[in-house]
């Protein structure tokens, strides 16, 4: 059985490498590409099973791109966490 794959979307070269590490670290396979486009191009190639966008990235952009993709079951937006100091 292949492990999960998560896409992590991400402009910035240092936090895109830094999630995916750490993720990779946790046992899942990760990948990270820098914009909508990429995104797109990955998720039609490789179907991933998670797909994380940074919260500056154009998400009106990518769900034009992704309507009609039947393998894509569901979107989730402006879910947040807050980290008690």
């Amino acid at each position: 059985m292949s492990r999960t794959l998560i896409l992590f979307v991400e402009d910035e070269p240092a936090i895109a490498e830094l999630v995916a590490w750490s993720l990779q670290q946790g046992g899942w396979d990760c990948c990270a590409v820098a914009d909508v486009t990429a995104a797109w191009e990955f998720i039609r190639v490789r179907r991933p099973h998670l797909l994380v966008l940074e919260r500056t990235v154009d998400v009106l952009r990518l769900r034009k791109a992704m309507r009609g993709a039947r393998h894509l079951v569901k979107t989730v937006r402006n879910v947040g966490y807050v980290l008690s100091p």
